[in-house]
Formats: structure tokens, sequence, C-alpha cells
């Protein structure tokens, strides 16, 4: 960690002896992805830095291209400037979801998108996050694709122990046959067997038997049976899952299904619907350290869980009562699944645990190897990943005159920083995200972002986490990035508090700490309840310059139910006696192909703080505010400064075939006027302005893995009528090469006038992916309007440049 942060800290310290002045480079909208494996599936998390809203996705089951249709719920000024912008994730580059890429964008007229690249065609379902601060993804990684069918197959290893799948190197001979797992009966003694097949003749396996004796010494070429090459489907090892770092709760070792396992008596059976919300309910409990809470719905899906659903709780009954300290029911646990699953999918996985209590309690203090590695503890595990990319930006606007103005000329350089620190008992995670702008039209305006740099630590045993230094927060009344620490204790199944401190950062622009404005707060996460409840409950205070900026109490609400969910804030300034925020927002599954959205917000705007009251001052401070008004009559500023709206929003998707979907939305928003005070003008108000937009979404309609999207939007504004025609499309020309043409049609009529205007906008983009690391992309366009008003009219033209790469690592 230290090596990383020293190169992070000279990195900064470089770019920030350049002058700084405000330039449109925004925070960051996504915050990182959590991949995980568990029973032969694989859960992806992507986390966004605010609240947002799923509404749809497309293909709906299937693709290599995944694309997700979100909207943000709320975020800071500094991330709403992000939203019309392009960024990207790096997954690492072994992940066990087998994805190439994950790519936010902002910058299409169709609507804000969360786009998934896989590295083949996988099966996913997707559904919003619990928390409504991710999407999850659930996959089931593509089958390897074998080169030939054939009956012959190389056995690379046998064991009685069992074969696992963590040891297991990825070779590149591995790509294009089928790795999986067989049993032999040899004289009583069954032999777990690792093999590769299935080749057309000994000649052919031979070949790669060449390639592969290295690492597997005793491999040895075999003819197969029909029966063999059946079986082989289900022990199967995708090649994206070698190389992995075992994870602690759900390593992958294949071998025989489970034998012999009755049902508690008197226990009712589940529903298949409710042993899978039960699942999801142990995975969350797990992943928090809520290890009492695991250990009661374990103990509940062991008694009246399906036989499949049986074992699997049989085993993670065992981890959790491991992890909880509590090693002699661990024990027993661990020693009823090998009574129970003798050969079972857990079985190697159980029986290393139960060794290695059985080992600790053996050896109270632990004896060293030379080596100086402690036996009996599982060894740190660690993993950095991340990505480093550098885009030139270029717009010009093309005049009948003889000089053609340049608005635009740039390289932006952006670093993505992961290093993670894994054991039994901690998790510990360091992230760097920012960059650099180098402006070629004024080099005053070279600019240094930092959107995130903290340290993550994580102690399972005790429930204990925090994070140190610049971070996202959108809960506990926190309005965004800040410097500071967040400390939090799970003290409680269903309690636990949450300590903040630290100071505001209204722009990653700012790569200094303004310690003029500290804040601090407490809040409490409450739940899951009646299995569906979440609630928290907060209180923060935050100063400016000596007096109070705002204090606030409020809470959330959340209900997550597989086909159901909603997610409700109320945020009240008890300093001003003013309602913030008052948001609801719901997702309901109507029908597997049927989906509805409902959100109401009403909310301050921008959100009330007494720094409000410094928007079109000529002074950039409160202090030097002070010195011309009261602390009461500067609050009074903030008011007047400080708008409301009201915003209400109803959208509904419609999945038509396997290749095509619609959607409808209908937006209604409101503002209301500002007050002139303190020498600065105040503003009229709108009336209800009303957007409407549709959408058909269709996949591979012309090739395999291709992607449209046709947008019509009408808006009727208290000023003008708009309506608006958009072309967006993706081919993929090559496995690696993708092409992205788009076009936009603008038409607006004011009602005030005559005035009105046309606008198109023909865009094209080229992506080529290299070796899986090495990410280049070209992208150009144009435009072409016309305004007139009265007896005046105005042509203007223009074109932009986009060129750059991405390497992730």
């Amino acid at each position: 960690i230290s090596a990383l942060f020293i190169t992070i800290v000279m990195l900064i310290l470089s770019l920030h002896s350049t002058p700084v002045k405000a330039q449109p480079v925004a925070g960051r909208i996504l915050d990182g992805v959590q991949i995980s494996e568990q029973a032969g599936k694989v859960d992806v998390s992507v986390d966004f830095n605010f609240p947002v809203r799923y509404i749809s996705h497309f293909p709906d089951a299937a693709g290599q291209e995944l694309r997700i249709r979100l909207q943000p719920i709320s975020a800071s000024a500094d991330d709403l400037e992000a939203l019309t912008k392009r960024e990207s994730l790096a997954p690492g580059k072994n992940n066990p979801a087998n994805i190439a890429e994950i790519i936010y964008e902002g910058d299409t007229s169709s609507g804000l998108f969360l786009t998934i690249f896989f590295r083949g065609k996988t099966d996913f379902t997707v559904r919003q996050g619990a928390n409504y601060r991710s999407l999850q993804i659930t996959v089931v990684p593509p089958t390897p694709v074998m080169k030939k069918e054939g009956s012959v197959a190389i056995n690379l290893e046998s064991s009685l122990a069992g074969i696992n799948i963590a040891e297991i190197p990825p070779l590149d001979s591995f790509k294009s046959y089928q790795l999986y797992t067989s049993r032999h009966n040899l004289e009583g003694k069954i032999w777990h067997r690792l093999r590769l097949g299935f080749f057309s003749d000994s000649v052919e396996a031979n070949k790669v038997l060449a390639e592969v004796i290295k690492h597997y010494p005793q491999a040895w070429v075999s003819s197969t049976s029909q029966a063999e090459k059946l079986a082989a489907a289900e022990f199967s090892i995708p090649y994206s899952s070698l190389g992995q770092l075992p994870q602690p709760a759900v390593p992958i070792i294949a071998s025989a299904p489970e034998s012999g396992s009755k049902e508690k008596p008197g226990a009712k059976p589940l529903t298949l619907e409710r042993q899978t919300n039960l699942q999801e309910e142990a995975k969350v409990a797990m992943a928090t350290a809520n290890y009492r809470r695991a250990v009661q719905i374990y103990t509940k899906l062991v008694e009246a869980g399906d036989a499949a659903t049986r074992q699997q709780a049989q085993e993670y009954l065992g981890l959790a009562r491991d992890r909880g300290n509590q090693k002699a029911h661990a024990k027993a646990e661990y020693e009823k699944y090998l009574t129970l699953y003798p050969e079972g999918e857990g079985a190697e996985r159980v029986k290393q645990r139960l060794a290695g209590i059985l080992t600790a309690a053996a050896t109270p203090k632990m004896l060293r190897k030379a080596g100086g590695k402690a036996e009996g503890k599982t060894a740190w595990r660690k993993d950095v990943f991340g990505s480093f990319s550098q885009y030139y930006d270029r717009d010009e606007t093309l005049s009948e005159t003889d000089d053609d103005p340049v608005n635009r000329s740039n390289l932006s350089t952006n670093i993505d920083l992961n290093a993670r620190f894994r054991s039994e008992d901690y998790d510990v995670r360091a992230t760097f995200v920012g960059g650099y702008e180098n402006d070629f039209l004024d080099s005053d305006e070279n600019e240094t972002r930092v959107s995130s740099l903290y340290v993550d630590a994580m102690s399972h045993k005790y429930g204990l986490s925090t994070r140190v230094g610049r971070q996202s927060r959108s809960s506990g009344g926190i309005l965004g990035r800040f410097d500071g620490a967040l400390v939090r204790w799970q003290f409680h199944d269903k309690v636990g508090v949450n300590l903040i401190g630290g100071f505001p950062v209204a722009s990653s622009r700012n790569t200094d700490i303004d310690t003029d404005r500290p804040l601090y707060g407490i809040s409490f996460d409450l739940g899951t309840f009646a299995e569906h409840w979440d609630f928290n409950t907060f209180f923060v205070n935050q100063d400016v310059e000596g007096i109070v900026d705002r204090q606030a109490v409020g809470g959330e609400v959340r209900f997550f139910h597989r086909n159901y969910s909603f997610f409700s804030l109320v945020d009240y300034d008890i300093l001003y006696d003013q309602l913030n925020t008052v948001l609801f927002t719901s997702n309901w599954n109507i029908t597997d192909k049927t989906r509805l959205n409902v959100s109401a917000n009403y909310r301050q705007s921008p959100f009330l703080t007494t720094s409000n009251a410094l928007i079109g001052q000529p002074v950039t401070s409160i202090d030097a505010l002070l010195e011309t008004f009261s602390e009461g009559e500067i609050r009074q500023l903030a008011l007047d400064r400080t708008a409301t709206s009201r915003s209400y929003i109803l959208s509904v998707t419609q999945t038509l075939t396997e290749k095509l979907q619609i959607s409808a939305d209908l937006y209604v928003s409101k503002f209301t006027g500002t007050d002139s005070s303190g020498g600065v003008l105040g503003f009229d108000g709108t009336d209800y302005d009303y957007f409407y937009s549709m959408q058909f979404i269709g996949s591979s309609l012309i090739k395999e893995g291709d992607i449209s999207i046709l947008g019509l939007r009408y808006s009727d504004t208290s000023t003008s009528d708009s309506y608006s025609f958009s072309l967006n499309t993706r081919y993929p020309l090559t496995r690696n090469l993708r092409l992205n043409p788009r076009f936009v049609v603008d038409y607006r009529t004011n009602k005030h006038n005559d005035g009105e205007k046309t606008r198109i906008r023909p865009l094209v983009r080229l992506e080529y992916r290299w070796k899986r690391r090495y990410h280049v992309e070209l992208e150009g366009g144009g435009e072409w309007s016309n305004e007139s008003f009265s007896t005046l009219e105005e042509d203007r033209n223009g074109y932009f440049l986009r060129a750059g790469y991405r390497i992730t690592f």
C-alpha cells in the first residue's frame, strides 16, 4: 500500500505545481465494481457515487453487450456536470464475470446508459441495488468454445483429495478446448481427474500435450466415452475462472452432486422465491460481517430449503460461524457437512477449513515456518488493477469570416488505480481516481482533478470498517465528495452506526483541503426487518468560516423485493426550518416483460446552505460578506438565492421479442423563482414543463451483437416547443472492432416570438480492442444549425474530433 500511495502522492504534487483555474472537467460518476463468484454464477455490483434509478436493460437475458438505462436520483453539482461525459471501469483482466470493459455513456441523446461488454455471449440478469447506489448483475460466464468435437482427451491430473480450481494456471491451450473434472472408481477408491477435451484424434491431442506437459508432468492422452462427454458439460470449468484469487466464501471445486440429505422433520418447505430472497439477504449479511444474521438465515435454509439449497447452506452455515469466531459450532457444522455430503461440491473447501480449526486448537501459539508464514492462517491475497487513458478533444466552429474559432483543444489524462489486500479476517483497499488536463488554447487553464484518493479497511471479525481520504457519499446527510474519514460499526444484527468527519469538496478540481468548511455527522443503518425493509436516520452539521452552513436531520426508507422496490429520502434543515429534499422512487416488474418506474422529487435548488448567499456576489468568502451584512441577513440572502423544484417521472418498458424492446417516458418539472436582494437580481419561475420521449431498442437485427436505438422526444415548456429524432447504433465489424454511427435532428419553436432553430448532428465513433488490455477510440462529427428570429437569420457550422486510448491492467 505504501508504495502505491507514495507514487500517487508524487504524481499529485507534480501536477499541483501547475496553476489551476475553473474548467469544465467534472467529477466521477462511477465509484467502482465488485465481482464475486457464487455457486457457478458470478455477481457483479457496479457502484455509483450517488443514488441511481434502474430503468431497463437490453438484451433481456443474454448477449455479448448489455446496455442498462438509468437515471440519477440526486447528485452534487460536480457530479451533475459529469453526467454528460463518458467513463470506464477496469474490472481486472481475469475477472470471473468475463467482462471486457464497463462504460458509462452520458453523451448520447437517448439518455444515460451503462454498457457492459463481455468477451463472449453471456447469460445475465439485472436488478436495482438494494441501497439504490448500485446496479446488480448476475452472469453465467460463456462456456469455452471448443475447437473440434472428438473422442480423445488429455488427463492432466489425478487426485484422491479432489481438484482445486484455484491452483489451475490459465494456460492459452485451455481457451480452445473444454476443461472439466471427472471421477473414476479404481479398486474401491474414487479418483478425481482434471481433463481437457475433446480432440479429433491422438495427433491433435499430443500437440497440446507438448504445450502443457511442463505444468502437468504426469499428463497422458486417453480416449473418452459418450457418457463422459455428456457429463463433462455439467462439470466444465470456465476459462475465465482460472488464475483467480479464491474468494473466502465461494471458491469453486468441481466434484460430484450431493448424496443423501433429508429435510428436518416439521420444517415447512420454503418456496423457490423465498429461498432466493434469503440467499440474497445472507450474501449481504456475510459481506457486511453480520454473521449472526447469516447464521439465522442459513439455519433456516438448511431446515427447509430444497436439496441443492440445503447442501450449499450447510457449508455457509459453518463458514458464518467460523468467521463469527464460534469455532466449536463451526467445527460441528463442517463435520455435519462432510457426513451428509462426503463428495459434495464444497467437500474439499470444508475439509481445509476444518483442518484450520483443528490446527489452531492444537497449536495455540502459531508455529512459524522458516519462510516466516504462520501455519493455520490464511495468507493475504492481493489484487492490483486499474486503467490509464489519454484523449485529445478538438471543437471548432466554421465561420464565413477568415477566422475559424477553436472552442476546445485539450488533452485529458486519466488514472484509475486500485489495490486490494484480503485475508479471512480483513479486507483492505486503496483507490486513486484522478487526472490532468492540458489546455492547448491557454496553458493557464491546465488543471488537476482528484476524484477519489482513499484507503478502506474492514475487519470481518469485529464488524468494523473505516475509509480515510477523498471519497464520495450520498447517504447519512452527506451531499457528495469530501476529504475526511468514515467509521462504521455493525454492533448488532440489525443496527450499524456510522461516524463521519471531514471537509466538503466543492469540485474534484479542488486539490487542496478546504478547512474553512468542517463537517461532522452520525447516522444509523437499521434492518433488515420483515425480510424487505431497511432504514437510515442521520444528523449532520456543516460550518463555513465560523458560522453554521448546514444543520440537518433526516433519513431513508428502502423496500427491496425481486419484483418491487422503492427508495424514499427526507432531508430537513433544522437551522432554516426548511425541507431540503423529499424523494420517492420505485421500480415494479409487472411481468417478466413489463417494467414500471415512478419517481417524485421535491428539493431546494441548489441544496440549501448558508454558502448560497455568495451566489452573484462580488466577493468569494462569507468573511468578506460579513463586512457588509449581518449573519441573519446573510441567511436571508441564502434563502433568496435558493429556488424550489418539483419533478415527476413515469417510465414504462416493454420487451416485445428477444430482439426488440420499447420504452416510453413522461417527465414533468416546475421551478419557483428567486427574490432580488443584496444587489443580486432574482429570476422568474416556470410553469409546469412537460417532456415526452419514446425509444425503440433492437439487438442483433443486422449482425449478431449489433444494437440500435431509435429515439423520439417532444418537450412542451414555458418558453418553447421542441422536437428531436435520434438514431444510435453500434455494429461489431469484427470481434475487436466496433463502429458506432449516430444521427440527431433537433427542431425548436419559441412561444414568445417567431424564432425557430434547426440543428443536425451526424457522429461516428470507431472503437478497437487489442489483446484485451488496449482500447483505441476515434470519434468525429459535425453540426449544422440554422436559427431565425424576425428578419434575422444565422447559420452556424462546426466539427469536433476525439481520439485516444485506454490501457487496463
